[in-house]
């Protein structure tokens, strides 16, 4: 049964430098090809493919602004832990991680939409549907990556955009993960939804906007109550969701039946209990500080780091 790191801090640092060196890109201060040489990009790469779904737990952590870096290294992490997990894609499994960590790049090319805050005016919204026109790679990006890129709003009944075709399949995989971190991001218009909703939403596109086995296989991948999902069991208890096996799903028992939360120290997993429903942010108990990571959007860790000034002689 798998458990989630206690020590969050290692793997945060390098997603906080990949971000930092990801604006660098976006800001037209280094190339594409300098993002992929960074050390950060091949261990964040390593560490993704060992940690599957502590990857898919960090992506838990949201930006506010649909047009910051961390919504692609949120795509890059569930796309790359969902290949590592459950299909084998063997050499594309690296030109689609950097496709999907660069798959928004467009809206930075021009920057015309990167500050809008108000409704899109009709000429901003044919700017949208150009952003995934790979016209901005630099000569970094092959036919491969420049069509998953290129795709990634395209769906099955050829009613996506920009071009209105059937998309690759790499391309719908890519389009699954775009579309369920930004239903569960906070967006100027609306706020963000609850995973189980968001996938409830996304259930009734399937077969339509994306094929219906791509969308089951990622939900084979991180549960039925995608992990970090707290829970209200059939017989009141509240429990926390973890990663599926071959048995099923197990879940944390956070509190009894009377909802007395249970002691720091207790780790009482339960294998494919009943389940009620998701459980409401009011409801929620903290977790035992063994099994904070499930949930790093709950734990005060730091956004940014800075390199420690070196001594020198005046």
């Amino acid at each position: 049964m798998w458990r989630p790191e206690s020590d969050l801090e290692q793997p945060n640092r390098l997603i906080v430098k990949l971000e930092q060196h990801l604006l660098q890109v976006l800001n037209q201060r280094q190339n594409i090809a300098w993002l992929f040489e960074q050390p950060e990009w091949t261990q964040l790469c390593q560490w993704v493919d060992t940690n599957p779904f502590q990857a898919f737990a960090f992506a838990r952590i949201k930006s506010g602004h649909a047009m910051t870096p961390r919504h692609g290294i949120n795509v890059f992490l569930m796309l790359r832990a969902w290949l590592i997990h459950s299909h084998k894609v063997g050499s594309k499994l690296e030109p689609l991680s950097q496709a999907a960590l660069l798959h928004d790049l467009g809206h930075w090319r021009p920057p015309d939409l990167v500050y809008v805050f108000a409704p899109f005016s009709h000429e901003q919204a044919r700017l949208k549907w150009k952003h995934c026109q790979v016209d901005w790679d630099e000569g970094f990006f092959g036919d491969e990556a420049r069509q998953w890129i290129n795709e990634h709003h395209e769906q099955p009944n050829q009613k996506g955009y920009p071009q209105q075709i059937k998309p690759h399949v790499l391309s719908q995989m890519l389009r699954i993960v775009d579309v369920f971190d930004g239903l569960a991001t906070p967006r100027r218009f609306r706020v963000a939804y609850e995973y189980v909703d968001a996938l409830r939403l996304m259930k009734r596109w399937a077969g339509h906007h994306y094929e219906r086995g791509l969308l089951k296989s990622l939900i084979q991948f991180f549960g039925t109550y995608p992990v970090g999902t707290y829970v209200r069991l059939t017989n009141k208890s509240l429990a926390i969701a973890l990663a599926p096996c071959a048995e099923g799903q197990h879940y944390l028992q956070l509190s009894d039946q009377e909802g007395t939360a249970l002691p720091f120290n207790h780790e009482a997993i339960l294998l494919n209990p009943q389940v009620e429903s998701a459980a409401k942010s009011w409801q929620w108990l903290p977790l035992p500080d063994a099994w904070k990571g499930l949930r790093p959007d709950l734990v005060n860790l730091p956004r940014a780091y800075f390199d420690e000034l070196e001594e020198t002689e005046p």
